[in-house]
Parts: structure tokens; C-alpha cells; sequence
């Protein structure tokens, strides 16, 4: 068992789930608060790192998703911040709020790890419902379009247009962590889902979701093809890069899933 500090963005540590001043409730809140309730992300992303009690311990699932690629094989977690915002561009509004980043070493590779925690929600509108929305991207003075063609060349080196299918939480999620990468001086980042699954969980939602992370990986050059499984880290995918998004630094991309009915 591994065992990791966990902080809040501030560095503050935390040290149970909830009901204290040091919980994981206290320090790291949910932007959405009707996430924290059992069953739903938010929550039961917090209870997967105190399963065992105190103090946190990386959950397993995270662990056999390392193992699954030569890179990031004996991953050693440090440290896990809770609720980080990252800017992802020189606009203002929000930017990227990722459920967790983690940093550790892979036999001396500094490594950082976006993870997207997901229960009964969807990864949110598709690129082009932003760009058609007359009340929401597509009204007059917004970045929102200049912010998506940015992330797209920056990410797939192609325009908006050509990708306007995929859905843009996985855009901008994926491209948060190659910019925490950054950040943080680490060699590779890796970005995550953990899915929690419910014995009532909405099948068509799960199902959806799936479909979408499966044409975000196959959107990049050379993995148009490639057999999208849990518990399997793809990559390294290489970026082109931007003024924010910053190339050479070679980027994984995986999901777990966690059953909430064992």
C-alpha cells in the first residue's frame, strides 16, 4: 500500500473525507456541490483514498492503470492536490479545474497526473453545440471559440472545425494536464479517468461516455484504430503544442473503473 499526502491547492493537508476542518470536504470542495453525496464523483473519488482508513493510500485501480504502460510502471505517488485550477489560455472565466492532479517519480521521471472523476455525469456539450450556441460560445465577444481553436491546434494540430464532434470537457482536461506537467517541471503527464459504477448506474450514460473518450484517443495521429480499454494507459501521444500548451512533453491518457457495488 502506498501511502500519499494529500493538500488542498493552498497545501493544506488533508486528512479524513469529511467532518472536520482538515476533510477533504472542508479544504477541496466540488465546484458542483450535488456531486458530494454517495454514488456520485466528488465523494467517491475522496472515499476511494481513505478506504483503508488514515492516512490516504494511492487506490489500486490507480496503480494498475501505472502498470499497464512501461512509462509510468512503478509510478511512485508523492503528493495528490484536490480541486486544482489551471489557466489554459490568456482569456479570462474559467479555465480548467481538474478533481485531482498527483505528482511522483517513475524510476526518475517526474510525473504529473490529471484525473476526471466520473459517476452519473456526462463529459458535458460537444465542441461544436459552443460554437452554434447563440446564447453560449457562439454570441458576440466571447473567447470561448478563440479558446477552442487555441486548445485544438495546440493539441491536435488541426482546427476547430475538424474536431468539432469530440466533446470539449476532454479537450481541455487533457491539454490542463500537459500545462500542470509544465508547471511542475515533470518529463510526462498522464491524464485519467476514474469512472464509478453503481449496480443502478445509468447505462446510457456510462455507454455515451465511453463512445466519447474513444474518439477523443482516436483522434490523434496513429491511434485511429486503437482498442480503448480500462485498466490500459495508451500512449505516448505528442502534441504540437501552443503558448499555453507546451510540446515535448509526452502525455498518457487511460480510464479505471471503480465498482461501487463490491
Amino acid at each position: 500500500m502506498s501511502l500519499v499526502v494529500l493538500r488542498n491547492s493552498n497545501g493544506n493537508p488533508i486528512h479524513s473525507v469529511e467532518g472536520g476542518q482538515d476533510s477533504w470536504l472542508s479544504l477541496a470542495p466540488p465546484q458542483q456541490p450535488m456531486h458530494w453525496k454517495d454514488g456520485y464523483s466528488a465523494k467517491e473519488l475522496a472515499k476511494l483514498w481513505f478506504r483503508c482508513g488514515t492516512p490516504p493510500a494511492l487506490p489500486e485501480a490507480f496503480a494498475e492503470l501505472f502498470r499497464s504502460e512501461a512509462a509510468t510502471r512503478g509510478l511512485q505517488i508523492d503528493e495528490g492536490i484536490c480541486e486544482v485550477a489551471t489557466p489554459i489560455d490568456k482569456f479570462g472565466g474559467m479555465h480548467r479545474n481538474h478533481d485531482q492532479i498527483l505528482v511522483g517519480q517513475a524510476e526518475g521521471r517526474k510525473t504529473v497526473v490529471g484525473v476526471e472523476a466520473k459517476a452519473e455525469e456526462e463529459f458535458g456539450p460537444v465542441i461544436a453545440s459552443y460554437l452554434n450556441d447563440k446564447d453560449g460560445g457562439a454570441r458576440p465577444g466571447s473567447n470561448i471559440p478563440a479558446r477552442i481553436e487555441l486548445l485544438a491546434r495546440a493539441i491536435f494540430g488541426r482546427s476547430t472545425a475538424e474536431i468539432a464532434s469530440l466533446r470539449y470537457q476532454l479537450l481541455h482536461a487533457f491539454a490542463g494536464t500537459i500545462i500542470e506537467a509544465k508547471r511542475r517541471e515533470a518529463v510526462q503527464s498522464v491524464f485519467m479517468v476514474c469512472e464509478f459504477v453503481r449496480a443502478n448506474s445509468n447505462q446510457e450514460i456510462r455507454q455515451q461516455n465511453h463512445r466519447d473518450f474513444e474518439a477523443f484517443i482516436r483522434s490523434f495521429t496513429g491511434f485511429e484504430t486503437t482498442d480503448v480499454r480500462p485498466g490500459q494507459l495508451l500512449g505516448p501521444i505528442n502534441v504540437p503544442g501552443g503558448e499555453f500548451v507546451p510540446a515535448g512533453i509526452p502525455a498518457y491518457i487511460g480510464k479505471v473503473t471503480v465498482n461501487l457495488s463490491c
